[in-house]
């Protein structure tokens, strides 16, 4: 298990009725207000060593990046992410079959937006395995056409290879009281 930080960068202003897995969904706050609310709760949850971070069930941030949800969004997920807020653990997108994607194409074209935005794990939760492999196809597509970085890439595989590897280290047992 991986102590996981969900749903960056935040759903708490949403309407009760605003649902990403549906459709689309736009939080117009200022940045401010984003970074002191909605992202209070993740450097504390970086700094007590959570290992990924699970981005916005898709919602559009305006006051950052109008054009994309932020789990497609280079200036989320790489700007205030991994360089503003210092993450270095796992990224994983929320469900890629979402309501509020439709827009962004198919899944193949989904993946790619995700890894290319600083995803590392991506997922596809449709029960249907075909959504997996269009995916992986979209991936290996874009990587052989450079449209996605391979070097970027790589430093994604690592990141997951390495926590792979640290909770396969890990002794099974119980969980500690709290």
């Amino acid at each position: 298990m991986a102590a996981t930080i969900k749903h960056f960068p935040g759903l708490g202003a949403a309407g009760a009725n605003e649902d990403t897995d549906l459709v689309p969904v736009t939080i117009n706050l200022p940045l401010e207000t984003l970074r002191t609310v909605d992202l209070a709760p993740c450097p504390a949850g970086i700094n007590a060593g959570a290992r990924m971070v699970l981005s916005s069930s898709w919602a559009v941030y305006p006051a950052l990046d109008p054009g994309r949800p932020a789990g497609l969004s280079k200036p989320w997920i790489q700007g205030e992410l991994r360089n503003r807020l210092r993450f270095r653990g796992v990224t994983i997108t929320d469900a890629l079959e979402a309501g509020a994607l439709g827009p962004f194409g198919s899944t193949a074209n989904r993946a790619v937006l995700g890894a290319d935005a600083g995803q590392d794990l991506l997922l596809f939760s449709a029960r249907s395995v075909s959504q997996g492999i269009e995916g992986r196809q979209g991936i290996a597509r874009a990587l052989g056409r450079g449209r996605l970085d391979r070097a970027t890439f790589l430093d994604a595989v690592r990141r997951v290879m390495d926590l792979r590897a640290d909770l396969a280290a890990r002794p099974a047992g119980p969980l500690p009281a709290p």
